[in-house]
């Protein structure tokens, strides 16, 4: 990597992975059809979204193996990411010791879908307030 070049810091949740979309397909997949208040859903708070009787389960269920790894790619980040990654360095942060299986998630969903990237690339931790 050319160290000359200016660095981006990108977050995966929401940029790069359709996290909520991701928690909507489950929760309808499990039969659930209360409605779903998107306008309760601004800056990161998505769960308030669901209905309150069902948001601990909705929470609960980011703690599971697998969800992150399963996660739906957003629309055109592949293709922006990689070209990012050509005239930059890029490093994806994410938050991932809240939830102990996203870790592992996290990283194999990036190395199918950003496998242009590499794991010097990917920066886990507990809170994204310590990168600048």
């Amino acid at each position: 990597m050319d160290n000359n070049l200016k660095s981006i810091i990108i977050d995966m949740d929401e940029v790069m992975a359709d996290t909520m979309g991701g928690m909507i397909n489950w929760y309808r997949a499990e039969g659930y059809d209360g409605t779903i208040d998107y306008s309760k859903m601004p800056g990161g708070s998505w769960i308030k979204g669901f209905p309150e009787q069902h948001q601990a389960m909705v929470r609960s269920h980011l703690f599971d193996r697998g969800f992150f790894r399963n996660l739906p790619v957003m629309k055109d980040s592949v293709e922006v990411i990689r070209e990012l990654n050509k005239k930059y360095r890029v490093y994806i942060v994410s938050a991932a010791m809240e939830f102990p299986n996203s870790l592992h998630d996290k990283l194999e969903w990036l190395n199918e879908h950003f496998s242009f990237l590499t794991w010097h690339q990917f920066v886990f931790c507990g809170n994204k307030s310590i990168v600048h």
